[in-house]
């Protein structure tokens, strides 16, 4: 998980609209580790989204249309069947005990909430933040 704390108060607008996937690899590609204090409020996303266009953005159409779906060794019968929709649910709830996320049928848990003995920094949110979940 990357949290982004905007270096000027409420400064999240300016964060969001200059940031693409390249910042994101290069943030990433730095590998800095470095110990400290990570206070923020406890929270939950929940997220939906529909995956058929991106499907069919990646040339997967047949199963969406009954003229040329075929599904004749998992369905009995003559009727023509088709996907009429895919959903990708997503729920992310971080507390002060760690991080639990639930997608679909897969469940991750990351215990976060650990202490260091030599902290190098603080990072205390009392403004909005940028939360990614890679």
């Amino acid at each position: 998980m990357i949290i982004i704390l905007p270096n000027e108060r409420y400064g999240l607008k300016t964060i969001l609209r200059n940031f693409n996937i390249t910042v994101l690899w290069n943030f990433m590609s730095e590998n800095l580790y470095v110990k400290g204090r990570i206070v923020i409020p406890a929270f939950e996303l929940h997220s939906s989204f529909d995956l058929v266009k991106v499907l069919q953005n990646l040339n997967i159409k047949d199963l969406f249309d009954h003229k040329t779906a075929d599904f004749s060794g998992m369905v009995e019968g003559t009727q023509q069947t088709c996907v009429t929709k895919v959903l990708h649910q997503a729920i992310i709830k971080v507390t002060e005990t760690g991080t639990k996320a639930v997608a679909a049928t897969t469940i991750h848990k990351n215990y976060m909430s650990k202490i260091f003995n030599d902290i190098k920094f603080e990072f205390i949110a009392r403004s909005p933040i940028f939360v990614f979940n890679y």
